[in-house]
């Protein structure tokens, strides 16, 4: 419609109505792209703060996992304990509490960080400018520690995968500490040798053993609590971020 009006304005060399008419045409075009634009933002800002949403969310299950990581490694560093008491002299053990203590020296707690999120929004070319700064920074942090935690964690596994059960098979009755396994329906008959104190704490692989899974538990323990403290502070930080 503007076209043909244009073309008769042409025609008839109304040149005021011709730039008007101009005018009108460009000033659309500017409007309709704005408003694309605008839309598009907005668009792409909904789907930020969805994505910021579902990290939240994800992080929100690695608080309470490592929360429950953080709890194993205390039963095991509380036992470790008290086993290295035994080796000093200091506590009396039964029989069925050294094979208890033999079997907890064993158990590496299980470590699972989820990142689906956290790695899916890192990725997105919106997540960039000065407002989410801090975030990603905060982000690089969190990252960083959890990738030294879980290193620390599978260092733990190695140690006992590759020495102690070794140790375990050549040193102690292994069939003794059996009862103490847990969720494995197992009968067998009862073993002619079992472990007793005075052999258990004369044998240096075994203190070493122990001190060394305190040692271990202990310091993933602290790496733990202070991956979760960030964890939450994160979690806080998102909710705060103003896109």
């Amino acid at each position: 419609m503007i076209l043909r009006r244009v073309i008769k304005h042409f025609r008839h060399q109304e040149w005021t109505a011709i730039f008007l008419d101009f005018v009108i045409v460009v000033v659309g075009v500017i409007v309709g792209l704005q408003v694309s634009n605008w839309n598009d933002g907005r668009i792409a800002k909904q789907r930020m703060e969805q994505q910021l949403l579902l990290v939240a969310e994800e992080m929100t299950e690695n608080s309470d996992r490592l929360q429950n990581y953080i709890e194993d490694l205390d039963g095991v560093v509380t036992d470790m304990v008290k086993f290295r008491g035994v080796f000093a002299g200091k506590i009396e053990v039964s029989n069925d509490e050294l094979n208890r203590l033999l079997w907890r020296a064993l158990p590496v707690p299980t470590l699972l960080i989820k990142r689906d999120a956290l790695d899916k929004l890192l990725t997105s070319e919106q997540f960039t400018g000065p407002r989410v700064s801090a975030l990603r920074q905060s982000f690089g942090q969190w990252d960083y520690k959890v990738a030294d935690l879980i290193r620390t964690n599978q260092d733990a596994l190695v140690y006992r995968d590759n020495f102690i059960h070794n140790t375990y098979s050549e040193t102690i009755a292994f069939s003794s500490i059996q009862e103490f396994i847990p969720d494995i329906d197992l009968e067998m008959p009862p073993s002619p040798f079992q472990n007793e104190v005075a052999a258990v704490v004369s044998n240096l692989k075994l203190e070493n053993i122990v001190t060394v899974r305190l040692t271990m538990s202990k310091g993933n323990q602290k790496n733990a609590e202070d991956t979760l403290a960030q964890t939450r502070n994160l979690i806080q930080l998102i909710k705060e971020t103003s896109l």
